[in-house]
């Protein structure tokens, strides 16, 4: 009898993890990795084709670390290759105003704000970025880009390549 009663006390804590675990995977199958971790995995279902998946990673990486600014920043790129703007935007304005050097998150923005029939307040944000960092290439090149998609913009865009 008492032998049994000791499988019992061994046995129900071991029962008890069991299903506790078992309801947390059942609630989210990613619940023990980490944000960095579920942003990779982003990255690997974004590359196989599976654009619904990394955004739904990355969505949960962003909102266990929103100070990873990496992945603020993919998500932010993932919205925009859905089309979807708006959520866009508000992901990579947190990202820009946290940390202003982040410059993939700047071209990033910019290109939202262009989508959004922003562009006049895209290429200012480009132009004062610039202003403060003018010898940032790969900006210089961006900015002249954009600028370079519309006529009426061609001689900022002039500048930029000039630079």
């Amino acid at each position: 009898m008492a032998l049994s009663r000791r499988w019992l006390i061994v046995l129900m804590p071991l029962a008890f993890l069991g299903i506790m675990l078992a309801y947390a995977w059942h609630q989210d199958p990613h619940f023990y990795l980490g944000s960095e971790a579920l942003y990779h995995r982003a990255q690997e279902a974004e590359k196989q084709g599976d654009l619904d998946l990394a955004l739904k990673l990355a969505t949960k990486s962003w909102k266990r670390n929103p100070d990873f600014y990496d992945c603020g920043t993919y998500l932010g790129w993932l919205y925009l290759k859905r089309s979807q703007p708006q959520p866009a935007l508000e992901i990579l304005r947190q990202v820009w105003e946290q940390d202003p050097k982040a410059t993939a998150a700047l071209k990033v923005l910019a290109q939202a704000l262009n989508q959004t029939e922003q562009r006049p307040e895209a290429l200012e944000l480009l132009g004062s970025y610039l202003k403060e960092n003018p010898k940032d290439l790969d900006v210089l090149l961006f900015a002249a880009q954009m600028a370079g998609q519309r006529e009426e913009e061609k001689a900022l865009s002039l500048d930029y390549y000039q630079q």
